[in-house]
């Protein structure tokens, strides 16, 4: 399938009628897949983007269930402008493209228009191939038919919105996906076959079988067709219900950012603020007291080291000068007692026989000896002393100044540290305490929040209620299959010998064989074909070794290298963006299905290294038509130039913030 061109016509911000020519004005020889549409946020990207599905799908639009307000939603894009004296009352949409069909390439244009008319919708769809109506089939049944040729499923996939398709792939029990790939797989065509051989088995045995057992069996599938309908009922509510609790949950979100950007969370952390900021107040007081207590003690001794050592060296001098002058009196006491116990009569007599002239000889020796070694005159050094302390106080003061010089100066720097430290906590807390806002300024956004918060336990309080119907509808619906089974096997029974029934039954027993090999082979190259884009995208080799696809659920899940499973909720929103890429990719080139890529707002969530092997590798090889949806910040000058070999055609979406509506010129924002 090739788009050649899309034209809209009153639609949404674009007012008038405007045509994209989807192909190059220049023929080349090289292939160019790229057709890039530029446009500021609210300039109508996504509009168009929606635009292309709405005309192919109508009411049955991928990802945007109306649930009876399809007529509201088609009357909302009808374009309105305060500029306009007369305002338009009618909006279309068309598509042309080129699809092989029989093995032979159509070109078809569908145009789905709509207009208000005494406040009602009227709606039109028409289908041409190859320039005239489409014959071969009833209108009524028009859209069926582009149903068949595009199926709504793959288009799930193709029309590549990157949040929607995360969101869709990250949830395993996501059952859009599940029927995607399975689209993809071809095997919803195998599905629909057995179905068909069930309906004709079924319509088969009632045509044979008893009145009673028919009436019986009418009755079952009348209750199991009002089952299904009530279900379809549900899952439509439900799919409603999902979009308005995430849109709840994104409010809650917006308005927790408004908050804290207002100093929210500073109101809500205020109290615990205030504590820490007396009990800081408190600590630095006794630091500073502590501070106070050195000051007026030994701190101003430590300041002035060379004194201090000179004062303890006098004190030193001074102490040893009275303990020597003490000792020196003890000893001249001593000496004189010694000199008067030699002089006295009878010395040495009774000891040494001496004459009287040796004796005074010995005599006067020993007094030459004793003056000159305890005389206390002799002994007295020349210290001057300044201080006169007495030992205890020269001892406690030599002590003072050693603390002073050695412990105070360790003292001051952990008590300086301290201080710094705890100031500059207590500045923080008096910073966040200034950004608390007025309770009054924040007050209506938070009675906004509980409201948002009440509505969002209200809406889980019905998804539950929901679930549950859905639930009991499931069993009922399992209940209702299983008893017409039994009947079925009762109208077997009575017709065991009917060849056609046989055919029947050997038919599906090997559509069954058929689908199971088939669902092996598909998902084993599915997992070849991902694991290797995965790995030329990602920028971390082998982070997903590979993928496994369960043939029965269809849930992916994903293996590292030492196949351990990764939570694919764990991913970031540019890997899983990556892991969506990868997957779309993987699952067209296995299904042989040739459709246009078209994505909206392509790499915002996307690294450097990323967004480069997106740009030079998926870009360009992905499908044979990319149609890239983007602002010029996702695809600015530097990216623009990467792509440009490859780029057909370029569009440009300028919106007037004057006349509120958008017009498109041809070329990207400066080209």
């Amino acid at each position: 399938m090739i788009i050649n061109k899309i034209t809209i016509d009153n639609y949404g911000v674009f007012c008038g009628r405007h045509e994209f020519v989807l192909h190059s004005d220049k023929p080349t020889k090289k292939h160019k897949p790229i057709i890039l549409f530029g446009g500021m946020n609210g300039a109508g990207k996504t509009t168009l983007f929606n635009a292309i599905k709405l005309c192919l799908y109508g009411d049955e639009i991928p990802g945007q269930r109306m649930n009876g307000n399809y007529k509201a939603f088609l009357k909302g894009k009808i374009h309105q402008s305060r500029n306009l004296l007369i305002q338009p009352n009618y909006a279309s949409v068309e598509v042309e493209f080129q699809y092989s069909k029989n093995g032979r390439l159509n070109t078809f244009i569908v145009e789905r228009q709509w207009e208000e008319n005494q406040g009602k919708i009227i709606e039109n769809l028409n289908v041409k191939q190859d320039g005239e109506n489409l014959d071969e089939v009833e209108k009524e049944s028009w859209q069926e038919f582009i149903k068949e040729l595009i199926p709504v499923g793959l288009s799930q996939l193709f029309f590549f919105d990157g949040e929607k398709i995360q969101k869709m792939m990250s949830d395993d029990s996501n059952e859009e996906f599940k029927k995607s790939i399975k689209a993809m797989l071809g095997l919803d065509l195998v599905e629909r076959l057995k179905a068909d051989l069930k309906i004709y088995r079924t319509k088969y045995l009632k045509e044979k079988s008893s009145k009673p057992l028919e009436l019986e069996l009418e009755e079952l599938e009348s209750k199991l067709s009002l089952i299904k309908a009530n279900k379809r009922k549900l899952e439509d509510q439900k799919s409603t219900l999902t979009n308005n609790v995430k849109k709840t949950e994104n409010i809650i979100m917006d308005y927790n950012d408004k908050i804290a950007s207002q100093g929210g969370n500073y109101l809500e952390n205020r109290e615990a603020l205030i504590s820490k900021k007396s009990s800081l107040e408190n600590e630095i007081e006794i630091v500073k007291e502590n501070l106070r207590e050195l000051c007026s003690g030994l701190l101003p001794v430590s300041l002035a080291p060379s004194l201090a050592k000179r004062l303890r060296e006098q004190i030193i001098k001074e102490s040893e000068f009275e303990d020597n002058k003490i000792a020196s009196k003890l000893l001249s006491k001593k000496s004189r007692m010694f000199l008067k116990k030699i002089n006295s009569k009878g010395f040495l007599d009774d000891v040494l026989d001496l004459k009287s002239g040796d004796l005074k000889k010995i005599r006067k020796h020993f007094e030459e000896e004793v003056k000159t070694h305890f005389d206390e005159k002799g002994n007295q050094d020349k210290t001057k002393i300044l201080h006169g302390l007495s030992q205890q106080q020269a001892s406690i003061t030599s002590h003072n100044i050693d603390s002073a010089l050695n412990d105070v100066p360790n003292k001051i720097k952990d008590l300086t540290k301290e201080y710094e430290r705890k100031f500059r906590k207590l500045q923080k807390i008096q910073v966040d305490l200034q950004r608390v806002p007025d309770e009054e300024l924040l007050r209506p956004m938070h009675e906004k929040l509980n409201e948002l918060y009440k509505e969002s336990g209200g809406l889980e309080s019905e998804m539950k209620g929901l679930d549950e119907k859905l639930g009991q509808l499931i069993n009922d619906q399992n209940e209702i299959e299983r008893k017409i089974e039994q009947v079925d096997s009762k109208l077997e029974e009575n017709s065991k010998t009917d060849k056609k029934l046989m055919l029947v039954k050997k038919t599906e027993k090997v559509i069954d064989s058929y689908y199971m090999e088939l669902a092996k082979l598909k998902s084993l190259n599915l997992t070849n074909e991902f694991t290797n884009i995965f790995n030329n995208l990602h920028r971390k080799k082998d982070m997903i070794h590979r993928i496994e696809i369960n043939q029965e659920t269809f849930d992916v899940s994903l293996y590292d290298i030492n196949n351990k499973v990764i939570d694919k909720n764990k991913l970031s929103s540019g890997e899983m963006e990556i892991f969506a890429m990868s997957m779309v990719w993987g699952l067209a080139k296995i299904s042989g299905q040739n459709l246009p890529f078209i994505i909206d707002t392509p790499l915002g969530r996307l690294d450097s290294h990323h967004r480069d092997n997106i740009l030079k590798i998926f870009f360009p090889n992905a499908s044979h038509q990319m149609l890239i949806f983007s602002t010029d910040t996702e695809v600015d000058r530097k990216n623009f130039d990467t792509l440009k070999p490859f780029i057909s055609t370029a569009y440009h979406l300028e919106h007037s913030d004057s006349d509120k509506s958008t017009r498109a010129k041809k070329g990207y924002f400066w080209n």
